[in-house]
């Protein structure tokens, strides 16, 4: 039987409330709080407890920097082994063999949804309508998650230089393979533009079909790059990866903003 113990989160709090204050007690950050008193008090700001803007934020751009970090060192071995490349091969050789062309035209036309085309036009529309809504405030959210992603996924592929599977591919692309943009776009953009949605409806089973319908977008976009044979199922995978990273960005921006907006109140 399980117990309950509703002080637990109170300690907790009442630790970490107590090791900051004995840091900045320090004499190196009273040194500082004496020379440079604009430093301390960011610092003191960035560690605050009490707010979304210190501590809680400071620890998820932690966690999103290491993801990043961990995403570009465990995907250059996976991108070297033998065992996924023979994967990514089969499954690509499979759906080129069993290839429905009915199938195919209608996944030709739905990946466009992560066209980098219809995504900027999306964002301008998008952009307009907080604009318009006064959550200005949200635009640049918006613009860390569709830009960030796609400046990581030019870097990724300039880095690692993935060639596509040409072979059976439905339609000829120019551009390297690995990261898939239209896998991280449909994590990113599609993903912050869901999260707005969601957060605009107050009823819990409205949420979940949002959710639900968000991950299917996804999942879509990112089987349509596979089964096209535009890419294969690891750049799927770390489009996936690299989107859900610039996500988390975009999401703490946004609720980062909305504190400062509602202690202004």
């Amino acid at each position: 039987m399980k117990h309950h113990h509703p002080g637990i989160m109170r300690r907790v709090m009442s630790f970490a409330r107590a090791i900051i204050v004995y840091i900045f007690r320090t004499p190196f950050l009273k040194k500082i709080q004496k020379s440079h008193p604009h430093i301390y008090v960011g610092l003191a700001k960035r560690f605050s407890i009490h707010r979304f803007s210190g501590m809680p934020l400071t620890l998820l751009l932690l966690a999103i920097l290491s993801n990043l970090l961990m995403l570009l060192d465990q995907y250059e071995d996976i991108l070297n082994s033998k065992t996924f490349a023979s994967i990514d091969n089969t499954l690509a050789s499979f759906l080129y063999e069993n290839r429905i062309n009915g199938i195919a035209k209608f996944f030709y036309y739905f990946t466009q949804l992560g066209n980098e085309y219809v995504i900027f036009a999306a964002v301008l529309l998008m952009s307009g309508f907080l604009f318009y809504r006064h959550e200005r405030y949200a635009i640049p959210g918006l613009l860390i998650s569709v830009a960030g992603s796609a400046l990581t996924v030019l870097i990724g592929k300039s880095i690692w230089k993935v060639h596509r599977p040409l072979q059976f591919a439905y339609y000829q692309m120019d551009s390297f393979s690995f990261p898939s943009g239209h896998s991280t776009a449909a994590v990113a953009f599609y993903g912050i533009l869901f999260y707005l949605l969601i957060r605009e409806t107050r009823k819990l089973r409205t949420k979940f079909i949002l959710f639900i319908s968000w991950l299917a977008l996804s999942a879509l976009i990112g089987f349509s790059r596979i089964y096209l044979c535009e890419h294969y199922l690891s750049d799927v995978v770390g489009g996936y990866m690299l989107g859900s990273i610039w996500l988390l960005a975009s999401i703490s921006y946004i609720a980062w903003k909305e504190d400062i907006i509602k202690r202004r109140k």
